[in-house]
């Protein structure tokens, strides 16, 4: 398989403001912003059942070992006269089981979700296979939901005794016949090179993971219980800087989130939009899974294996979801109906710190002989981060309304080499959506940050660019009537097919996004 790059070189035009070369950039009074955690917490007794009637005195919270105060206490059951809206999505990769076991996991979903999801709840449907796509958009349509996930359990269901490797699919042709072993692993006979290339396992697992990540982000919008349903046999840890929240590759010192792999920030997205992972990756039998925790030796597929294992059910812990393999997910879709419908709903307030930084969360009941399962970590983003989530995610699904309306218009391309075309792009946005600080300055910024994407789920590293202007330019844009307007050259090559823009007002934290087909190009 060749790996394919996306080029995504940015010539910038003058703007309608001036930019300098490395912008002073504003800031608005001197405030303590305060946000709310919520925490959604499931709590039974030893033998599973479900507890009611606690009131806020019978819990205890802790960030970072530190007591937190509870607000806004509720508490659900199925007998509850009021609800609180119901978000789910699935995200399932391209795999092949027999039928006789895709069918009645499929079957106990579609179950699940008629029991829960009412007028007015979201279920979306996202796959993967190679490239992300969504299957079904955010709807309360439950006819369109068992038509998609009867379509997507039929694509997944092979004859039985279709030996298969969750590996080869997306990451080329082996380099070794095919071996069933005697305990029912499949194994890889290594000839000379390693069967898979590492460079593109790397790159197909950050394209899923970024896929992943964009599912949740588009639950971001939406108040209530959200849950994500992760069905994938491929993706797994990936070491290394994840380029989708790198800012300037020459620092020398990077937060613990840019050091940690690229499946860790699924858990960290997930844990800030308050989403629970229910991780059910399928093969009951002879493909994998089953076991590989106990086993021991060298075999590299075990081995990645028991890491997937183990990356998956840390997500799953830590963003108070449940993780089930093969058969025992039969057993785990009916505990998720009761995550969805029995809970407690609470939150603590804590000061916005906007520092990219991983929090430990400790929910625990006065009474010990009660278990809690919650959400046991907290991740709150910069504003950085959060806006290079939307350019991502806006390749896959479209954003919630934002404070700025920005809209995109692209030019014809011209050939400037064989592969190369330069694009003129225009931005723009209206002038009352961007601030200046209230100081004697009266400066403003905006940062531009632009990434496009391939057909085949191939996207280009995001380019950050940040313009200062001045109160006066704002005055004079709003008196004549004129958007904020900003021109760049887009130079890329035939791989690229849409070209996603996010806006960021630096002073207000206010934001936008657009995203624009770019048009086709001959060779």
């Amino acid at each position: 398989m060749k790996l394919r790059l996306v080029l995504l070189v940015v010539l910038f035009s003058f703007p309608l403001f001036a930019a300098t070369e490395q912008p002073v950039i504003p800031r608005a009074a001197e405030t303590i912003d305060v946000s709310l955690v919520n925490l959604d917490v499931i709590v039974t007794d030893r033998s599973g059942h479900r507890i009611h009637g606690l009131t806020p005195a019978d819990f205890e919270v802790r960030e970072d070992g530190k007591p937190q105060a509870i607000t806004n206490f509720s508490a659900y059951t199925t007998e509850s006269p009021v609800r609180e809206r119901r978000s789910i999505a699935l995200f399932i990769d391209r795999y092949f089981d027999a039928r006789f076991r895709v069918e009645p996991t499929y079957e106990a979903i579609k179950k699940m979700i008629h029991e829960v999801v009412a007028p007015g709840d979201s279920v979306l449907i996202a796959t993967w296979n190679g490239y992300a796509n969504i299957a079904l958009d955010s709807t309360d349509n439950l006819n369109a939901v068992d038509q998609t996930l009867d379509a997507v359990a039929k694509s997944n269901t092979s004859e039985p005794f279709a030996y298969f490797s969750p590996f080869s699919r997306n990451y080329g042709p082996l380099s070794g016949p095919a071996l069933v072993r005697s305990d029912g692993i499949v194994g890889w006979a290594l000839a000379g090179e390693s069967w898979y290339n590492e460079a593109v396992r790397r790159h197909q697992s950050r394209a899923e993971v970024a896929a992943i990540n964009s599912v949740i982000n588009a639950m971001a919008g939406n108040d209530g219980r959200k849950a994500l349903i992760l069905i994938t046999t491929s993706v797994g840890p990936a070491e290394g800087q994840d380029y989708f929240y790198t800012v300037d590759r020459r620092v020398s010192k990077w937060h613990d989130y840019y050091r940690s792999s690229a499946f860790d920030t699924v858990k960290a997205t997930a844990t800030a939009q308050n989403v629970a992972v229910y991780a059910f990756p399928p093969f009951a039998g002879g493909g994998g899974y089953v076991g590989l925790l106990d086993r021991q030796g060298p075999d590299p597929a075990v081995e990645a294996e028991v890491d997937r294992v183990a990356a998956l059910r840390d997500v799953a812990k830590a963003t108070g979801g449940i993780y089930a393999v093969g058969t025992d997910i039969l057993k785990a879709v009916p505990r998720l109906r009761d995550d969805l419908v029995d809970y407690y709903s609470f939150a603590y307030r804590a000061a916005t710190r906007n520092d990219n930084r991983m929090r430990n969360v400790v929910v625990k009941t006065t009474n010990p002989q009660y278990s809690v399962r919650s959400r046991r970590q907290y991740f709150e983003k910069t504003d950085d981060a959060r806006m290079r989530d939307g350019v991502v995610a806006l390749f896959l699904h479209p954003t919630a309304p934002s404070g700025i309306n920005v809209a995109a218009n692209v030019g014809e391309p011209v050939q400037k080499a064989r592969h190369r075309f330069s694009i003129p792009v225009s931005v723009e946005m209206p002038a009352n959506a961007l601030m200046t600080a209230q100081d004697e300055g009266r400066k403003g910024a905006f940062s531009v940050y632009i990434a496009t994407g391939g057909g085949a789920g191939e996207m280009s590293d995001i380019t950050k660019r940040t313009l200062t202007f001045s109160d006066a330019d704002i005055e004079s844009a709003r008196a004549t009537g004129k958007a904020v307007q900003y021109h760049f050259d887009l130079v890329t090559d035939n791989a690229a097919k849409r070209l996603s823009i996010g806006v960021f007002d630096e002073v207000s934290h206010d934001s936008g996004f657009a995203a624009v087909d770019l048009p086709r190009r001959s060779r």
